[in-house]
């Protein structure tokens, strides 16, 4: 049996290295399974939110956006998008990290990012016009940075937003251009021309927020993203995010309302829907909700909202009292805000997590995320 091993074992070795050379011929080059890019794990960057990461990854406590392919991040005004995008960024700081903000919108305060832990000192701000500039601009950057910095530290490209890019053609010929299909052509194009950079970085994160309009005079729901049709199949990941309710503080408990705020309301955040459209890291179609409180002048994004609808349907943790959980076979007693902050017990529960499976866990319902959990 040992000698057929090693046989089958110089065999596989002697057929890649063959096709290795033939591919060193044309330009083009192998990733075996094994040993190669694709045999590396993934790496994640945190979204700011548990129930998310868990939607995203699989690991609530430890997942987030994976490296290496492309994320895009849709939906209407106000729903966080931005956000979400400037807390991974934070989170590639957090290790060493760096980041490329083409803020498209000219939305970016280094102040309120600063509130949110991202070093604006580690970040590179652009504001392309175009899709061409854009791409070209990544294409000299990445490789340059990655140069200085070696491989081990993330790098996020983040793109905010797609549908605010024009094309060299639309700025050319002015207003009244005639741009239809141009635009979603250049934006595959720069999509092929990135896809190699991120075959060969785990630790090289593309994020796209991009937003949904109409489109006028179609069956269906009638909402599309800009960008064209090709984008959706380009993008490993994608996220719908749809504001769910308002968050109102009533008689010192936080209450969501689904209706217009009366205006004697004080309204102090949002609570968003969540839905996977399209992931390739673990199963699609997942959905969560998160809470955005305004703290002064930013947005803080509640780590821990979203979390219940894992960790109780899982078993791991049961209902004790109103607001209150205990582990499950314990006494110990805890608020799921805690998890956030409390580095003991997180640590238990992802013991407890990684014992279990944590891409298994079904996900449960989640009505009761209003108010603190």
């Amino acid at each position: 049996m040992a000698k057929r091993g090693r046989k089958k074992k110089s065999e596989v070795d002697v057929v890649t290295s063959t096709v290795e050379a033939v591919l060193a011929s044309v330009g083009g080059d192998i990733s075996s399974l094994s040993t190669g890019a694709a045999a590396q794990p993934k790496v994640f960057l945190d979204t700011g939110n548990y129930a998310l990461n868990w939607c995203l990854s699989g690991k609530p406590l430890t997942g987030g956006v994976a490296g290496g392919m492309v994320v895009e991040i849709f939906g209407p005004n106000a729903t966080g998008k931005s956000r979400i995008i400037y807390q991974i960024i934070a989170s590639a700081h957090k290790r060493g990290g760096y980041g490329i903000l083409d803020d498209t919108e000219n939305a970016y305060s280094p102040s309120f990012g600063t509130g949110l832990g991202i070093d604006n000192n580690r970040l590179f701000t652009l504001g392309s016009v175009t899709v061409e500039e854009h791409s070209l601009a990544i294409q000299k950057l990445v490789p340059e940075l990655r140069a200085k910095i070696g491989l081990e530290l993330p790098i996020v490209v983040a793109l905010d937003s797609l549908a605010t890019l024009s094309t060299e053609h639309e700025l050319d010929k002015g207003f009244n251009a005639e741009d239809m299909g141009r635009k979603a052509k250049q934006i595959k194009k720069a999509i092929r021309l990135l896809v190699p950079m991120l075959r060969h970085d785990p630790n090289l994160y593309y994020i796209v927020a991009n937003h949904v309009i109409a489109n006028i005079g179609v069956y269906g729901s009638g909402k599309i993203t800009p960008g064209g049709s090709g984008f959706p199949f380009q993008s490993a990941v994608r996220v719908e995010l749809k504001v769910d309710g308002k968050l109102k503080m009533s008689d010192k408990e936080v209450v969501l309302i689904k209706t217009m705020p009366k205006e004697d309301d004080q309204i102090i955040g949002t609570r968003v829907r969540a839905y996977v459209r399209k992931n390739k890291i673990v199963s699609p179609f997942r959905l969560c909700f998160f809470s955005m409180k305004f703290r002064g002048d930013w947005m803080e994004l509640d780590k821990t909202t979203g979390l219940q609808g894992i960790l109780l349907p899982s078993g791991i943790v049961e209902r004790a009292a109103k607001g209150w959980v205990k582990l499950k076979g314990t006494d110990r007693k805890f608020r799921l805000s805690d998890v956030a902050t409390d580095e003991e017990l997180r640590n238990l529960i992802l013991s407890i997590l990684e014992e279990n499976g944590e891409a298994d866990i079904t996900i449960g319902g989640q009505e009761d995320e209003s108010g603190d959990e």
